[in-house]
């Protein structure tokens, strides 16, 4: 899984990668812009635009926000671990994550409310929740 130094450095690297590969896009990007808000930039990227060679996007999706939340996907590293986190409101509960990749229409499902994954390509994930 590698040390923690190992991570932050293959963060930093996916963050310079994706900022790279949004200026020469022609988005406005700061240096000093917090890691969270390049997800945004990558969904309003301009038709045709790419993330460079190892980035990969998670889409992490509620199947209805009235039922629950969950934590933000973005573009990260293949290879990197990453959790997702679902969390249902009151009345509600976890039932599981859809899982579609590979560009799939046919999800396989996950049933651990929090899951951690190794990223080996895009992937969306949607949290289904349910009446208790």
């Amino acid at each position: 899984m590698g040390t923690i130094t190992e991570k932050l450095a293959a963060l930093q690297d996916t963050k310079n990668a994706i900022r790279d590969a949004l200026t020469e896009m022609g988005q406005e990007v700061y240096d000093d812009d917090p890691f969270s808000f390049y997800p945004e930039l990558i969904r309003t990227m301009p038709s045709g635009g790419q993330l460079p060679a190892g980035v990969c996007t998670i889409t992490v999706e509620s199947a209805n926000a009235a039922m629950g939340t969950v934590s933000p996907g973005g573009a990260v590293s293949s290879g990197m671990t990453v959790t997702i986190e679902a969390e249902p409101k009151a009345g509600y509960a976890f039932k599981q994550w859809n899982r579609f990749t590979g560009g799939s229409m046919f999800p396989t499902t996950v049933t651990t409310q929090s899951h951690t994954f190794t990223v080996a390509g895009d992937a969306r994930y949607v949290a289904v929740f349910q009446a208790v």
